[in-house]
């Protein structure tokens, strides 16, 4: 029999559609990616079985950097409903798995945050739970979710405030520029404004004074017309 491959960035992957697991047979088994030559699916023979007899291994997820895979079990207590883990070089029996995390309500997904010491377990109970890698410290994160099955755990990188600063720095001149003809543009409009409400002003007044000139004239007359009239009319 083929020995089974060891999870790598350049060659095979362990993970949860290459393996054969049942509720009935409860085994964790490593096929290579690639089916052997002149073999098929049902008759492979690449298959080797990790474990064996475990209650209902769902979902798994690998730890390159430590070499220990990880996988959640839905089954029934004390060894389901659990958060296994189990080193990957380890040969068939030599390595009982180990529980890391337990009283899961049917735990399926899992998703592990290596650098940052963590781990996420989803159950259908509806449950999000966050642990460090060795089980410690577990606690929930959300509640009565709905049933939620696998997970993903991503890291969504930002940009950093300088360069945002550096990028808005990079336009400031011509904002400037606009800015200083903005202002040279506003201040000829209220100097053109004030030069002219200071040539309307002495217009102004010498049209009330010719208006206040014509009413006086005008009352002058309107009064002194009746007796300039009488007293022509006496001589």
């Amino acid at each position: 029999m083929e020995s089974p491959s060891i999870p790598s960035a350049e060659a095979d992957l362990l993970d949860a559609e290459g393996r054969r697991t049942t509720p009935e047979s409860g085994a964790s088994c490593a096929p290579n990616i690639d089916i052997p030559k002149g073999e098929t699916a049902a008759n492979r023979s690449d298959v080797e079985v990790l474990f064996d007899g475990l209650p209902e291994p769902i979902d798994l997820e690998l730890d390159l950097e430590h070499r220990i895979l990880y996988w959640t079990d839905r089954g029934d207590p004390p060894r389901g409903n659990t958060v296994n883990r189990a080193p990957i070089d380890a040969k068939p029996g030599q390595s009982a798995p180990q529980i890391v995390v337990s009283d899961l309500m049917e735990g399926i997904g899992i998703a592990l945050d290596v650098p940052g010491n963590r781990m996420f377990v989803t159950d259908l109970a509806g449950s999000l739970y966050v642990a460090k890698l060795d089980g410690t410290d577990k606690r929930m994160l959300l509640g009565a979710q709905g049933n939620l099955t696998g997970i993903a755990y991503v890291e969504i990188l930002t940009q950093p405030s300088e360069k945002r600063h550096d990028r808005h720095q990079d336009h400031s001149p011509n904002r400037d520029h606009r800015h200083r003809r903005h202002r040279r543009q506003l201040g000829r409009a209220v100097s053109r404004q004030g030069t002219a409400g200071r040539r309307d002003g002495p217009r102004a007044e010498r049209r009330d004074s010719a208006a206040e000139v014509r009413r006086s004239r005008l009352a002058g007359a309107r009064a002194v017309g009746p007796v300039a009239q009488a007293h022509r009319s006496r001589t």
